[in-house]
């Protein structure tokens, strides 16, 4: 009988137990502070680029960085179109694509560019992942270089990289927010570009290097036109 007693005892107490881990369970749910997912940044590097001579090669990347975030945020495809001084630099054919998309194979990918707007200082890109969206997001970091640029220089002048339309999907082609900062290039000029070149800085600057909030509209599988 007495054994009884204590195996029902022990039971009870068990069973205490584990109602009080599973009530502390649920409460930390409510109680523990949220954690915060990231939101991507579109950024040009540098932002801001000078040219001692015409001839400088003008190189700049287009990145995305603060991906990984809690709620998802690997980048599964994108559509970007910017602006840029026709008068003062030219594009010709010099983009080249990053690989944080197809994981370093081209074909993991599509990737388009519209130069039919260049010579009036717009140009088009997109690129679709093709990889598994576990594989997409176990191979992405959390910023990467979505294209780089190799623009030749035309004219001595001041040239603004306005981001005119940005669109973000996640890798399971969820809608993306995202933040992004304008860039501007000075092509035949020393960095400042002297007192004339620092009042024309600090105006692109005020107009052109803002951030801003948005939503996304396209979708892995997609492209806008």
């Amino acid at each position: 009988m007495n054994i009884q007693k204590i195996a029902a005892y022990g039971f009870n107490q068990n069973l205490k137990t584990t109602k009080l881990t599973v009530l502390l369970a649920a409460l930390s749910v409510f109680f523990l502070p949220p954690r915060a997912g990231a939101i991507p940044i579109i950024s040009f590097e540098p932002e801001a680029l000078y040219t001692r001579n015409v001839s400088d090669p003008i190189v700049v990347k287009l990145n995305v960085s603060g991906l990984g975030g809690l709620d998802g945020g690997y980048l599964g495809a994108w559509l970007i179109e910017f602006e840029f001084n026709p008068l003062v630099m030219t594009i010709g054919d010099g983009v080249l694509f990053g690989n944080g998309l197809n994981d370093g194979v081209p074909d993991n990918s599509t990737q388009f560019v519209d130069f039919s707007g260049a010579a009036a200082g717009r140009l088009h890109l997109d690129e679709i992942s093709l990889l598994d969206p576990l594989v997409l997001a176990s191979s992405q970091g959390d910023s990467f270089t979505l294209a780089t640029f190799n623009f030749t220089g035309y004219s001595v002048g001041y040239s603004g990289l306005k981001l005119t339309t940005i669109d973000l999907s996640d890798e399971f082609g969820n809608v993306m927010p995202f933040q992004y900062r304008n860039g501007l290039v000075g092509v035949g000029l020393p960095e400042g570009g002297g007192t004339l070149g620092l009042l024309a800085c600090s105006i692109f600057s005020v107009f052109l290097l803002g951030i801003f909030s948005q939503r996304s509209r396209v979708f892995p599988g997609e492209r806008s036109a």
